[in-house]
């Protein structure tokens, strides 16, 4: 139950079924707040990130995705909003790559710059 940012919660990023370690990108959290935020509805997080054991078996699934290094995030508002809307709010966040899918957008930051503070120990 622990809160990452006003809407997101970390079991909504890093799933147990992924492994007992994940990593999800600070900047990328902010954006995604940001598109949750500028949408007015509940955002869904289907699949944030995923260990490379776990990416292996998901049908479909780029051999480096970047939900493997914490910067991408598949997401719907389950019909609150077009699919469209979502990929017009990842644009405005500066997303690195979008891709539509049927039921989600998949949404990736892969060139943010991530902060100092994500390498502290």
């Amino acid at each position: 139950e622990t809160k990452l940012a006003k809407n997101f919660k970390l079991k909504e990023l890093m799933r147990i079924e992924n492994g007992q370690w994940g990593i999800f990108s600070p900047e990328a959290l902010v954006r995604i707040q940001n598109m949750r935020n500028s949408l007015g509805v509940p955002l869904y997080v289907n699949s944030a990130f995923r260990s490379p054991g776990y990416n292996a078996g998901v049908d479909e699934a780029a051999l480096y995705s970047r939900h493997q290094y914490g910067d991408a995030v598949d997401v719907t508002t389950q019909g609150a909003t077009s699919l469209n809307q979502i990929k017009s709010a990842c644009e405005a966040e500066d997303a690195n790559f979008i891709k539509l899918y049927a039921t989600h957008v998949h949404c990736d930051w892969r060139q943010l710059k991530l902060s100092s503070i994500f390498w502290q120990k």
